[in-house]
């Protein structure tokens, strides 16, 4: 299965075949950042793994091979629905900041406009603290 190594100075990713980045020639650093992309028994398994050498990202992929074969690799939850977090994080904190009118309008134009695309999608990253943050 395919291993992409990730190039640290122009951002490009490019298999473990070469040894250099095809775009800007750089060489492959011995310890970096590389995806994973594994295909087994109708199971697609993509990993993104930072500050690891290309031999302990082989030998993962092969764990990772033996454990679906096995039947026992299972992935983490991606992440909370859209629909979820809009009603547990986002209005719960926008009712202090925003008019009782404008806060309506903006519930309105979810439910029209966004939740029919967005509610079942997941969130793979969201920190709330961040969100208060901005806030002020």
């Amino acid at each position: 299965m395919p291993i992409y190594a990730w190039c640290p100075n122009c951002g490009t990713e490019y298999s473990i075949k070469h040894t250099r980045c095809p775009k800007c020639g750089t060489p492959r650093p011995r310890v970096g950042r590389f995806r994973i992309f594994i295909q087994l028994e109708k199971k697609t398994v993509k990993k993104l793994i930072s500050n690891i050498s290309l031999a302990d990202v082989k030998k993962l992929e092969t764990i990772i091979k033996q454990r679906i074969i096995e039947g026992i690799y299972t992935e983490k939850p991606v992440g909370i629905e859209f629909n979820t977090f809009v009603k547990q994080y986002y209005l719960p904190s926008e009712k202090n900041n925003k008019k009782p009118e404008s806060l309506r309008r903006e519930i309105e134009l979810y439910r029209k406009y966004i939740s029919p695309f967005l509610a079942d999608k997941k969130i793979k990253r969201y920190n709330t603290k961040r969100h208060r943050k901005n806030k002020g």
